[in-house]
């Protein structure tokens, strides 16, 4: 039973899924995780905070210009999440593409088709090879009119080998206490 219990702690300590991006739903003024480059215009992303999607914030432009952020490379298979909000007017075009290590990218995937006025939530999950190794992710926005995003989700489940080293680990030391505990009594 004791061993069951260490067991099952360890499983638990290393199960649960992580938020891999930084500032995702742009609570924080800190816009440093994410580059934005205008297209055209001169403005290319700011903070807005007129009926966001989650929490206080969202980021919105008016130009043409791309928004994205990378982060440490992600194996395609652990990625149990990988969605965002987007608010955009008929008349402007939303492009996703996502970044993988040694630089290449899986070109522009045009959503427009997929998003419209008022928020909805566009699921990137599909674009997701398993074998991929992802390393960020680019929305870029070409057209008229203001779009806004919010509320970026990207979930990854720890690789497991982790947690199951250190409860075997710690199943063989119990073990071998038990022995020499026994053995002493004898």
């Amino acid at each position: 039973m004791r061993y069951s219990l260490i067991f099952l702690l360890c499983f638990a300590s290393i199960s649960p899924a992580s938020t891999v991006l930084r500032n995702p739903s742009f609570e924080d003024s800190d816009m440093s995780p994410w580059t934005r480059t205008a297209i055209s215009g001169i403005r290319p992303w700011g903070q807005g905070s007129a009926s966001p999607q989650d929490g206080g914030w969202y980021v919105f432009t008016n130009a043409e210009a791309s928004i994205e952020q990378t982060f440490g490379s992600i194996v395609g298979s652990s990625i149990t999440e990988f969605s965002l909000w987007i608010d955009r007017p008929t008349s402007s075009t939303i492009f996703v593409e996502l970044l993988f290590s040694g630089g290449g990218t899986s070109g522009q995937t045009d959503i427009t088709s997929v998003t419209g006025a008022g928020w909805g939530q566009y699921d990137v999950l599909p674009l997701v090879d398993p074998a991929d190794n992802i390393t960020g992710i680019k929305v870029t926005k070409l057209g008229t009119g203001t779009t806004r995003l919010d509320n970026f989700q990207l979930t990854v489940v720890p690789e497991p080998q982790t947690g199951v080293l250190i409860a075997v680990g710690l199943m063989v030391l119990l073990k071998q206490r038990r022995r020499t505990r026994s053995h002493s009594f004898a």
